[in-house]
């Protein structure tokens, strides 16, 4: 892009050279500077990152980002914006058709995006970053693969030698196949087998998440993890098939997903993992803040108090008992001393609490 890009400023200034000495009727066009193609980025604003996802020059509607530390990403939440950009990224993950209409900025148009987010984080920091603003109860959490080893026993340092070649083998490995996934216009389907395979597994866990009970936060949360893995299974197979020997093939076949499958297994097994250190009791004994306390025999819900502000805290412990009461927000909001309702949705949504509009 660089090369191209001097090119064709090197171009330019020729032309507007040239320019100079032709009448007004007769001038040459400038050469349009080539768009740097974008399917790989790091640190980046939720702006900058609709503009390369809507500009097909850029990317292919499709753009991995990622980072070394997640808490990182999160902690960009609400940081350039008011709209909640977990929300928007939700959207982007179930590929849905996508529209971004910002004061200034005009329109842009991302149509069937694919977003990816990758990194990394420590198992102390899982609970600050993916057990807040409601993420076990909004759908966020379900939509990530967890990768956590159990055998976290650090090896000993052996002298080795890298194999010279082998960056440069793989280089020339991925870039083939990004190619071949840009030459193929057809979309890919599933052989019968496969099909049959991919559907046996997602009924098994259908049939498991119909008996999970509906009032037991961490049995949800088992629920939605189960969807979601029905999508990401298909996804996985997807990609193993432009990762293995078949990439020529117009079919993914039955290895392709039954490897797609026991990925998917492993994955579960990690979500669940995840799901525990997010829930674990606290020293004290208590429940973890997520967990409906109607596992303590009760119907409110109640967050972490430690997180709270004065004002926060008193808004919480008024909507509880204003629940158990019937008392209408609106009632709530004037017995409290505010203007509008709009603060108390605000700081019960900062905390994953849902209440009625009434």
């Amino acid at each position: 892009h660089k090369e191209d890009l001097q090119r064709v400023k090197a171009e330019n200034k020729h032309i507007k050279a040239e320019n100079k000495n032709r009448p007004a009727g007769d001038k040459i066009d400038f050469i349009e500077e080539p768009k740097e193609m974008r399917i790989i980025d790091m640190d980046t604003t939720p702006e900058k990152r609709n503009e390369i996802l809507g500009d097909i020059d850029q990317s292919p509607h499709s753009l991995l980002i990622c980072w070394d530390e997640l808490p990182s990403l999160f902690k960009q939440f609400g940081r350039y914006n008011t709209n909640s950009e977990m929300e928007d990224m939700m959207t982007l993950y179930d590929n849905r058709h996508y529209i971004v209409s910002r004061k200034g900025d005009g329109t842009i148009l991302i149509d069937n995006p694919v977003l990816s987010v990758s990194g990394t984080i420590q198992t102390g920091a899982i609970k600050l970053t993916f057990a807040r603003e409601g993420m076990l109860i909004n759908g966020f959490n379900p939509r990530w693969l967890f990768v956590s080893p159990d055998n976290t026993t650090i090896p000993m340092k052996e002298k080795k030698r890298t194999n010279p070649d082998a960056e440069n083998w793989w280089q020339d490995f991925i870039i083939g196949r990004i190619n071949k996934m840009q030459e193929r216009l057809a979309p890919l389907q599933m052989t019968d087998d496969a099909l049959d395979l991919y559907i046996d597994w997602c009924n098994q866990m259908r049939s498991v998440s119909n008996t999970l009970d509906e009032n037991d936060i961490r049995q949800q949360y088992q629920a939605a993890v189960f969807s979601k893995m029905e999508i990401q299974c298909a996804r996985w197979a997807l990609i193993s098939h432009f990762l293995s020997d078949s990439i020529d093939s117009d079919v993914i076949g039955i290895q392709e997903m039954d490897y797609s499958i026991k990925c998917m297994e492993y994955f579960k097994a990690t979500a669940l993992k995840v799901l525990n250190l997010l829930t674990k009791c606290e020293p004290n004994g208590g429940s973890h803040p997520l967990v409906h306390s109607s596992q303590q025999g009760s119907s409110q819900f109640t967050p972490d108090s430690s997180q709270f502000t004065g004002t926060e805290k008193r808004i919480i412990e008024a909507y509880n008992k204003a629940k158990e009461d019937g008392t209408p927000i609106r009632q709530l909001a004037d017995i409290l001393g505010f203007s509008s309702t709009r603060y108390i949705y605000n700081v019960l949504r900062k905390y994953g609490i849902t209440a009625l509009k009434k």
